[in-house]
């Protein structure tokens, strides 16, 4: 019977997760094309295209990735080959469809992974708990195994899930031969995956070395040595993942990172050594020594490694212990810390994340710490595996929220713990603190479901309702309209179709480039056809920040003719919510490309507090180089003339590091205004600018943009709320460069 409802349970969860991952995005992931929820997930997808028609013999870089800066292709092509060989499996469309089903798929493996884990480490019941509370969890790993997120995120955690699985087999059935050597050795075989993946899952062997040689302090405080069974875990996972690393990188054709294949070696020496160095005490009786020679150990080869090879000292530091350094400096989301907010801290990402099951996992770790150190000598591996991975990616997490995607497991994992924990505690003492108890099996029932719904269910509900929507960063209908109408509507930049090629003796350099901001290069590239100046993964951002932000309009055309642009994309987004980070970028740009970027204040827009203390509003004012730009000359303006209807002067006083208007002054014009400012100088610290409320009304004259000219608006977006001036326009809009480069 227990079998049975635990079965129709997994089903459940199996459900849960593909009506999150599947049902309730499908209505806004179709459109006329497959409409990818990330940018990235656009990459894998020409990556697979490429070596559906190249074979693992790549060329040197693909042309329709980026026209000015020819970096070569990524070398690790684990992720792209598996989908390329998977799309093989169907007659048409074979990568659309991968890119679909292959992340939910994961998702579920995941799910089901850490089921099995959380059964042999605890019990089925605590399973069930973690199974169910992934299956529902919202943000990063939601959003890394959605339909259509082909972005190998889900593929990392499906690996990680998949070498903790193997480890926790290989010691649950340490007396079984056949299943310990089994085990251990898939374990090396996802170990070589996840490294060709990613090859920062060096961390992973230095959690598994860190937990190993804790575990041997353990056992040295207990006058134990590790069995010669547990041993063969590092002995058969360690070499036998150095021996897949390279026959992967052979049949994939990518490279062989030595670095990834000496550090293994290394650890896997030091494993060896320290398990002789602490069986040698324990004979001697010498607890003491081993944790003494442990730290000496550490603290002499960080030395000896420091001053030798500092190349390998600081890859290891940069690779690994830097995930736990915090940056605001990002103008990526994912990259920001978690408890940070637009630089204020908050817990919106946690709750977002992870909601309740985050106070039980940190409970957890705590829980699971108190049994270890009971544990048999077999399991207390497992478990300071499980305890050093949550806590290694709980500091990872706080430096980068993208690494919720990883905590989520070891959060799963141990709420579940928590959960069986506080509903076996309460029955047991309800048990024994009331006489009669003959009704008290269904009523157990009843608080295992009510548990259910308020610590799993209820909450993750709320936080996955937002996946019935388009996620942040996802093709919209705008944008899928504007790519497929230059496709079929501008000249080929190859002069002929050369998007499916086999290019890898005659790679060509484009007749033009399209001119965008970074964010929108993969789609460019794999909906339109065409090439973008710059994409998510290169490191040119600079161009089109320089183009974007000039206020010069023949600067400007100068950047077009640099880049070689043609046809010139902004949307709603370049010309409002991305637009500080383009004037970041532009101000990192060499000098020959500096210099064309012209300004007379390097602020664009200022936020300003209005009203009293107690009760004020807060609000954007555009100042005359945000008019001026070419990114709102084309999309607010249309590139046409404008004759500013007024200046606004904004007196202003800063106290406690905000900006607190005092008075605004209407004039005709930005030269009035200055004319003003001049003749009635201020006192008591109080502070002119010039600057509109309006981003739809300017408050300096503009002239036309000579020689470019509008082609099509696509999409539409409300402005109700934000312009008086105009209530709605085209979500994106396209232009041509007439000039010649």
């Amino acid at each position: 019977m227990k079998k049975i409802i635990i079965i129709v349970a997994l089903l459940v969860i199996v459900f849960l997760s593909l009506y999150y991952r599947v049902i309730l995005p499908d209505k806004w992931l179709h459109g006329e094309t497959l409409r990818l929820p990330t940018v990235d997930a656009y990459y894998h997808a020409r990556f697979a295209q490429l070596i559906n028609i190249h074979g693992t013999n790549l060329p040197e870089r693909d042309p329709y990735f980026i026209s000015i800066d020819y970096s070569g292709i990524s070398s690790t092509t684990v992720w792209p080959t598996l989908i390329a060989l998977l799309s093989k499996l169907f007659p048409t469309n074979g990568i659309d469809i991968v890119c679909y089903y292959l992340p939910p798929i994961l998702g579920v493996l995941c799910i089901l992974g850490v089921f099995f884990i959380a059964s042999f480490l605890f019990n089925a019941w605590a399973g069930l708990f973690a199974a169910l509370l992934l299956s529902t969890m919202g943000g990063e790993f939601m959003a890394r195994s959605i339909a259509g997120s082909v972005d190998y995120h889900i593929f990392e955690v499906f690996l990680l899930v998949m070498f903790i699985l193997c480890v926790t087999i290989a010691t649950k059935y340490l007396n079984k031969g056949v299943v310990n050597w089994t085990a251990s050795f898939l374990a090396g075989l996802f170990m070589a995956i996840y490294l060709k993946t990613w090859p920062g899952a060096l961390y992973l062997y230095i959690v598994f070395a860190v937990s190993y040689i804790l575990y041997l302090i353990v056992l040295s405080f207990r006058k134990e040595s590790p069995s010669g069974a547990i041993l063969q875990i590092p002995c058969v996972a360690i070499p036998s993942s150095i021996l897949f690393y390279i026959i992967i990188s052979q049949l994939t054709g990518s490279m062989v990172d030595y670095f990834v294949m000496i550090l293994s070696a290394i650890l896997f020496t030091t494993i060896m050594v320290f398990t002789l160095i602490q069986i040698f005490f324990v004979n001697k009786g010498l607890k003491w020594a081993f944790l003494s020679i442990c730290i000496i150990i550490a603290i002499t080869t960080a030395i000896i490694v420091y001053y030798t090879t500092p190349q390998y000292f600081n890859y290891a530091k940069g690779m690994v212990f830097t995930l736990g350094e915090w940056t605001t400096s990002s103008h990526t989301s994912e990259e920001r810390p978690i408890l940070l907010f637009g630089n204020e801290f908050s817990l919106q990402a946690v709750w977002g994340n992870f909601t309740t099951s985050i106070f039980l996992c940190l409970i957890g770790i705590g829980v699971l710490i108190k049994k270890s150190l009971k544990a048999d000598r077999h399991i207390l591996f497992s478990y300071l595996f499980i305890i050093i991975g949550a806590m290694v990616m709980l500091l990872s997490t706080l430096a980068m929220v993208r690494f919720a995607y990883y905590l989520s497991i070891y959060v799963a994992l141990l709420s579940g713990l928590m959960i069986y924990l506080i509903i076996d505690v309460s029955i047991g003492y309800l048990k024994r603190n009331t006489k009669k108890m003959k009704w008290f099996d269904k009523a157990g029932d009843i608080m295992l479901v009510t548990v259910m719904l308020v610590f799993i269910l209820v909450p993750n509900f709320m936080i996955a309702k937002q996946f019935t929507n388009p996620l942040e960063g996802s093709l919209t209908s705008g944008w899928e309209q504007a790519m497929l109408w230059m496709r079929d509507n501008t000249p080929e930049p190859f002069g002929k179709d050369y998007y499916t090629a086999n290019y890898i003796n005659n790679i060509k350099y484009p007749d033009y480039s399209i001119m965008a901001w970074w964010d929108y290069g993969y789609w460019i590239t794999y909906v339109a056809h065409r090439v973008p100046t710059c994409n998510p993964g290169s490191s040119k951002r600079e161009v089109p920040g320089v183009f974007l932000t000039t206020t010069s309009v023949d600067n400007a055309i100068e950047v077009l003719k640099i880049a070689k642009s043609k046809y010139i994309v902004v949307d709603y987004q370049t010309a409002t919510g991305k637009f500080p980070a383009m004037g970041t970028y532009a101000e990192q740009a060499t000098p020959d490309l500096k210099k064309f970027w012209s300004w007379d204040t390097p602020t664009y827009i200022g936020i300003y507090n209005m009203g009293e203390e107690s009760k004020f509003q807060r609000i954007s004012i555009f100042y005359p180089d945000y008019y001026k730009s070419m990114a709102v000359r084309l999309f607010n303006f249309d590139g046409q003339a404008v004759k500013s209807p007024g200046c606004p002067i904004i007196i202003y006083k800063e106290m406690d590091g905000q900006n607190w208007i005092q008075k605004i002054i209407d004039t005709p014009s930005y030269r009035e205004a200055i004319d003003y400012t001049s003749k009635n100088p201020l006192t008591d610290g109080l502070v002119y600018a010039y600057g509109g409320t309006d981003p739809f009304l300017p408050c300096v004259d503009l002239e036309q943009t000579k020689d470019i000219r509008p082609l099509k608006g696509f999409g539409g977006v409300d402005l109700s709320s934000m312009s008086k001036a105009v209530k709605q326009t085209w979500e994106v809009k396209i232009f041509e460069y007439m000039g010649g480069f």
